[in-house]
């Protein structure tokens, strides 16, 4: 028997021509439809050519809950899936791209149902693997779908709900009116065990915004009320939803509502700096309307010298991409600048008793909603470095120590340097003796961009915590800024920075653009790289054939220091990112796990198409990245029997489906299964598992590899096949006399 190993964790067709092309694999109409079982199994669905339609069939009992639990589309393809019931018209719940319905469907009679899958707007090919599991008989207390969205009033009355199995969703439905400002909450309340739940308001199928988690423990109070509120522009009322949703792999009960705060759409405050409304700075919160997004909202408040100003009360409605001018006492100058994601500290020092304005616009889509400030006077108060990046402290690249001390909880602390191109910097930071422990980091930014973070050092009464920090390598000269800034509930503390010129970026296994990428086979063949400093990126390449679907997989081995690493796809102008196959973790201890993104190669795209592998605070982070030519036709591959769509191991015989973990990946293809040669082969298909031989040669095709059948005693002298004819011979020409060994002709 040939075997044939490729580490994978989805099935290949190498062994298909280039020439062949993709087939109408199911049927095109509801009367056609392919039958599917509901144990699970896998079936592929390619759409190709982008008009086509192909539709599934599955018997369901009524009241059982049908899951999809294998539902993995090649990146790209953007695509309409539905379950429709019997009557082959009515969808039930839509699992198109990017659709926030849960997985699963409840059909409420015994019969028939099916799922359509096709092209979006008829305007993209891929392929999109389908596994339905029957689940039995369940009770669940509100839809999972939009569609069927319990209809709720926004009085804020609660509503009480339970996520009755892991991966449960759901939904609730108001009618929402232009202008008005709406909030959102949600609890946990107190159950058998640790639980989880948040939830999010949607609109015409998007999400506008959501909440943070509410937990609960055992036997514990209900979790905090956690909100969001959303802002209906003008001109966009009618039905909204509610998603409730619980920590992965939690279930309990929620306490959920939804209150109408009234119309908010008019023009709220002054467009311009001489019509400044006028706010308090005793914390007393101000609520701000940006309507049409072209509107502009200023407010003028008393600043006294040397005093601290805090926004105590400072969020967005939904996803609001709104922006925060601290404009100076000429109406003109910005001072700072403040949006959702600012790396700005939420404080400024007022430099002279003065009226400040703040200048509140939209920055980007959405472009209109609603912000609420809040401002309190923190009295006359010291710092000893700048919050923002326009006051940061100089410091040296020679490795000086700077002494900083995180004067107030929320205090950041900026240092800017200047650093040459292809140079590789040091960051390095620990936290000193305290009377309570508290932890300091640090996070490297390149202009408002961030591009690199620590993971923190933990001093305290023991004595201070230890270095640490990041390394990076600067692209271009200028300069840089680092971020000091200590836990959330850290009042304060001090502690040590150093910053230190390495000299010239190290040499790098693996060029860093698509012109200098590393050769990749398409067998899953893995290949290691290095991420040698902050900052670096390793590009590799591979061949495809059209119409195939192709598994880009990284994942994160152990490193000196614990980080993430990435790969994204990109086509073969090496310039267009096609999709990101996520992120693996990997420590000091512990290696990630593979994470991956497929690709379906048209007809006519087929090509070199490149990988980038990029980290993210992962200095000297080791990693290994693969690519392999994946489901896309009927076959088996393997010749085991087992059809590639069911087959846990569809490139390496395994009849009997072995699958020790119970991961869905078979032992022989399982990186978790021991492998005592370290070859990537797992014991129980590694044809000489004692020793490393990891391209399982068999040249006599017997099942045991060329590696573990020992050649006859070399003849011509060399006994000890070192090479050479020596006196180190002698012994093994003493031991061959002494066996009878004998030599072929």
């Amino acid at each position: 028997m040939n075997t044939r190993y490729v580490i994978i964790l989805i099935g290949s067709l190498a062994g298909f021509s280039s020439s062949a092309v993709a087939v109408d694999d199911h049927g095109d109409t509801c009367a056609a439809a392919t039958a599917i079982a509901t144990d699970g199994t896998a079936v592929g669905v390619i759409v190709d050519p982008a008009a086509e339609e192909d539709w599934l069939s599955f018997s369901a009992v009524a009241g059982h809950r049908y899951e999809a639990t294998t539902f993995d589309p090649s990146t790209s393809f953007y695509f309409e899936a539905a379950v429709r019931g019997p009557d082959c018209t009515t969808t039930l719940v839509d699992w198109s791209y990017g659709s926030p319905d849960e997985h699963s469907v409840v059909p409420t009679t015994t019969g028939t149902y099916y799922v359509r899958v096709a092209s979006l707007s008829g305007s993209y090919v891929g392929y999109l693997g389908l596994g339905m599991t029957d689940r039995g008989a369940v009770v669940d207390d509100h839809s999972g779908s939009r569609a069927s969205a319990t209809s709720i009033l926004p009085d804020g009355s609660t509503h009480a709900g339970t996520t009755d199995y892991v991966g449960d969703i759901d939904w609730f439905s108001f009618v929402g009116t232009a202008q008005h400002l709406y909030e959102l909450e949600i609890r946990a309340m107190s159950g058998t065990g640790f639980y989880g739940v948040g939830a999010g308001f949607y609109q015409m199928g998007s999400s506008v915004g959501s909440t943070a988690w509410s937990f609960s423990v055992p036997g514990g109070p209900p979790g905090d009320w956690v909100s969001v509120r959303y802002y209906v522009p003008a001109a966009a009322g009618g039905t909204m939803h509610v998603r409730v949703y619980s920590y992965p792999g939690s279930t309990d009960e929620y306490e959920m509502r939804v209150t109408d705060l009234g119309a908010a759409g008019s023009d709220d405050h002054g467009d311009t700096c001489a019509t400044a409304t006028a706010v308090a700075t005793d914390g007393s919160v101000t609520s701000v309307i940006v309507d049409p997004d072209t509107d502009l909202d200023w407010l003028s408040l008393p600043g006294v010298a040397g005093h601290r100003y805090e926004f105590t009360t400072f969020f967005a409605s939904g996803a609001f991409q709104g922006v925060v001018q601290l404009i100076d006492t000429d109406c003109t100058t910005p001072l700072a600048e403040w949006g959702i994601s600012s790396a700005n500290e939420l404080s400024f020092f007022a430099a002279s008793t003065a009226t400040y304005n703040l200048k509140v616009a939209s920055s980007g889509a959405p472009l209109v909603g609603q912000f609420a400030l809040g401002i309190t006077d923190r009295g006359a108060q010291t710092d000893d470095h700048g919050g923002m990046q326009s006051g940061a402290t100089a410091a040296p690249t020679d490795g000086t120590v700077q002494n900083g001390t995180i004067d107030y909880e929320g205090d950041y602390d900026y240092f800017a340097f200047s650093a040459t191109a292809d140079h590789l910097y040091s960051v390095q930071v620990r936290a000193l003796a305290h009377t309570e422990s508290w932890t300091v980091a640090t996070e490297l930014f390149n202009g408002p961009t961030l591009i690199e973070f620590s993971n923190g050092s933990d001093g305290g009464p023991g004595g201070p915590g230890p270095w640490d920090g990041l390394a990076y390598s600067a692209a271009s000269s200028g300069t840089y800024h680092v971020l000091v800034y200590a836990g959330a509930s850290d009042s304060g503390g001090s502690y040590e920075l150093t910053i230190t010129d390495l000299g010239p970026t190290p040499a790098d296994d693996h060029g860093d653009d698509s012109g200098s990428a590393t050769p990749l086979l398409t067998d899953g063949t893995p290949v290691g790289g290095v991420l040698g400093h902050g900052g670096d990126h390793d590009w590799f390449q591979f061949t495809t054939e059209p119409q195939r679907v192709y598994a880009v997989e990284i994942r994160a081995l152990t490193s000196p220091d614990s980080g993430l690493v990435g790969g994204s796809l990109y086509a073969p102008d090496g310039v267009t990112q096609l999709g990101f196959a996520g992120w693996s973790s990997g420590g000091e201890t512990f290696d990630g796990d593979w994470t991956r993104v497929l690709y379906y190669v048209p007809a006519g795209a087929e090509g070199t198409y490149y990988v980038d592998a990029g980290g993210l605070s992962f200095t000297s982070g080791n990693y290994q990245v693969r690519v392999l030519l994946g489901i896309g036709l009927p076959g088996d591959f393997d010749g085991d029997g087992i059809p590639d769509a069911g087959d846990n191991c569809p490139t390496v015989p395994n009849p009997n489906q072995a699958d020790f973990d119970e991961d869905g990946i078979g032992d022989c293809c399982d990186s978790d299964s021991p492998d005592a040669d370290g070859d990537g082969i797992a014991n129980t298909c590694d044809n000489c598992p004692t020793a490393y031989n990891p391209t399982q040669v068999d040249t006599d095709q017997d099942g045991i590899g060329d590696t573990c059948e020992a050649a006859p005693t070399c003849c011509r002298g060399d006994f000890n096949q070192d090479g050479r004819f020596d006196a180190l011979d002698i012994q093994d020409i003493v031991d061959a006399l002494l066996a009878g060994d004998t030599c072929p002709p």
